[in-house]
């Protein structure tokens, strides 16, 4: 039987999904942090990915490192966090950018992997988020 691997402490990630609201100049703007919607919390590790997926979003820098956040398989953290969110962890302040939907790599309901990377693209305030659900 495979032993599997114990990872680092977890710390709670809190997910918001941008939401787009026009500025004074009719621009869209999602960098203000009073339009980040908290969606779902949880507790992951962070690790680097060792084989990152691909990314289609031509936006991302294809040379950026990508991370996994990795915790333990509930459904409505499944069902709830999709790319395009961004993740925040007060503990260490890191903001990182949801890539793709969660996945259950094995297929056993144990652990469930968040392919994430630095958040670059957007300057957030961070001590405006909500952190109550």
């Amino acid at each position: 039987m495979k032993r599997k691997q114990r990872h680092g402490p977890r710390q709670r990630w809190f997910f918001y999904q941008p939401k787009q609201t026009p500025t004074a100049a009719g621009t869209l703007s999602r960098d203000d942090p009073t339009t980040m919607t908290p969606i779902v919390s949880g507790y992951f590790n962070t690790e680097i990915a060792k084989k990152p997926i691909e990314i289609t979003d031509a936006s991302v820098n294809y040379g950026q490192i990508q991370w996994v956040l990795i915790g333990t398989w509930v459904r409505y953290i499944e069902s709830q966090v999709t790319s395009e969110m961004i993740a925040w962890c007060p503990e260490t302040d890191r903001v990182m950018e949801v890539l793709a939907r969660p996945v259950d790599m094995i297929g056993d309901r144990a652990e469930i992997f968040i392919y994430v990377v630095e958040n670059i693209r957007r300057s957030i305030d961070t001590t405006q988020l909500s952190t109550n659900y």
